[in-house]
């Protein structure tokens, strides 16, 4: 579209107008004509200059003789087939420079960036400080760079194909001229209310993960880091939880968003993110990591993801009605908000305790208060036939949609080369060591390759700190073009 602009009487009006472009038959037709017109007929003989006037020193005594003058160079001009030959070329340039413009596909509106915000940058020496508190084994690492703390608002999309606005945090690496991969993490679960979400974390005050060290970590070794809050309904302001392909949809524009900030005016002093993409998450956050990986061909194929990370993930999420039941008002709310409460009907599936006051739980209660306020005894939260149901793995018989529901949203399910690496601790008990194995197998027989890593004595919190160096030496062989180990049939 071409914008021309008119004056009447004083004002000003602008308006677009649809260029035409002519066809590729007509240019040639004119290239010939002008070829014709502006070289036609036998070739004139060029007119003898004069001669130039010489631009030798008089010579000296010592001199001799000057030299005698050239004879000025006559130039032939070009023949109508070389006058010709040249148009056409240019001709075929543009033609060629049209057609890769209509090929190229659109840049996504989903991961454009709205707003931007300099909340804070951590010199290396505040980092280490932060680490120091974070990795409680002692093995966190000094700081290679100071990083720059940015709130981030970027565009997404709903289930429905309607737009989302986003909150995320991006950290960069003060490291000019640099450029870094890019690593889009998801947190763990902190509740569905946005007074929960993890951007509003304040770890000396209300700690649900740390995840402004464990993000600062990461990016002080040389990675521009994002952790985007998870897509909500627009009509609750509820999390979408445990919804697999929102949990992809979040974090794939997250790093399109990452991505987008080093394009579109970088600050100064700043890395630049590289389209190499590791996604990882913590828990919930694992989840949301495989699901990227699931719909990462099929959503944002311009995505060069190198590989998937999960921290104590949660692959299968039935499991969590026998680990963790005191997330499961968490669970059914919103899947009842999403597929409707007459598949999900959460006031029967929960003890009346429960549900008398869920509404407004479910708008306040954040992770640091659910284990507490719900305990972690299945009978004092799920109805009994739904806790025997659990306990004696008959879900499906019993409870099919619901069982179903919860299968749809497993994660792992497309087959798919992007590497995957699982953290687990040995003495984790909100996802055991048991259910990652069968994770692990599933895994595998979809054809993944899988590094497994396991920790003697860990628990669920603490499996982010011990793994940091492996993570790293992981995602720097994947970076060097070394395959990473596959424990896959081990």
């Amino acid at each position: 579209m071409n914008v021309y602009s008119i004056h009447r009487r004083g004002r000003r009006r602008s308006f677009n107008v649809p260029a035409a472009r002519p066809s590729a038959a007509s240019l040639l037709f004119i290239v010939l004509a002008l070829a014709v017109g502006c070289g036609g007929g036998p070739p004139k003989a060029a007119p003898t200059a004069p001669p130039a006037p010489s631009t030798q020193p008089a010579p000296s005594r010592q001199s001799g003789p000057a030299a005698p003058p050239q004879a000025p160079t006559q130039t032939t001009p070009p023949t109508p087939a070389a006058t010709a030959a040249g148009l056409l070329a240019g001709l075929s340039r543009l033609i060629d420079q049209r057609g890769a413009a209509a090929q190229a596909p659109p840049a996504p509106a989903q991961g454009k960036i709205l707003e931007r915000t300099l909340a804070e940058t951590f010199s290396k020496a505040e980092i280490d400080d932060l680490e120091q508190r974070f990795f409680v084994y002692g093995n966190y690492l000094p700081a290679e760079y100071a990083v720059d703390w940015y709130h981030l608002r970027f565009t997404s999309q709903d289930r429905n194909g309607a737009p989302l606005q986003m909150v995320g945090q991006l950290f960069v690496p003060r490291a000019e001229g640099k450029e870094f991969p890019l690593y889009v993490f998801g947190p763990g679960t902190t509740g569905l209310k946005d007074e929960c979400a993890p951007s509003h974390e304040e770890p000396t005050e209300r700690n649900w993960g740390d995840f402004e060290a464990h993000l600062l970590s990461y990016a002080a070794q040389g990675y521009v880091a994002v952790m985007p809050d998870y897509a909500g309904n627009p009509a609750t302001g509820l999390q979408y939880y445990y919804i697999a392909e929102m949990h992809a949809r979040t974090m794939l524009d997250a790093a399109r968003a990452g991505l987008r900030f080093s394009q579109d005016q970088p600050p100064p002093g700043t890395a630049k993110a590289a389209n190499a993409v590791f996604f990882a998450g913590y828990s919930q956050g694992g989840h949301a990591s495989y699901a990227a990986r699931d719909f990462a061909a099929s959503y944002a194929p311009e995505l060069h993801v190198k590989g998937a990370i999960g921290y104590g993930p949660r692959g299968q999420v039935y499991t969590m009605l026998f680990e963790a039941p005191y997330l499961a008002p968490y669970l059914f709310y919103s899947y009842a908000q999403v597929y409707g409460s007459d598949k999900v009907p959460f006031r029967e599936l929960l003890v009346p305790t429960v549900t008398r006051s869920l509404d407004e739980d479910m708008a306040t209660k954040c992770i640091d208060e659910v284990p507490y306020y719900y305990g972690d005894y299945s009978p004092w939260i799920l109805q009994p036939d739904l806790d025997d149901a659990v306990d004696h793995n008959r879900l499906d018989k019993e409870f099919p949609v619901l069982k179903q529901l919860m299968d749809s949203n497993d994660v792992g399910r497309a087959q798919s080369d992007i590497p995957v690496l699982i953290l687990q601790g040995l003495s984790d008990t909100l996802v055991t060591p048991q259910t990652q194995q069968a994770f692990v197998q599933k895994l595998c027989s979809n054809g993944a390759k899988v590094t497994f890593d396991t920790y003697d004595g860990i628990p669920h919190v603490l499996t982010r700190q011990v793994s940091y160096r492996d993570v790293l030496a992981w995602m720097d062989a994947i970076q060097q073009g070394r395959p990473p180990r596959v424990d896959c049939g081990r």
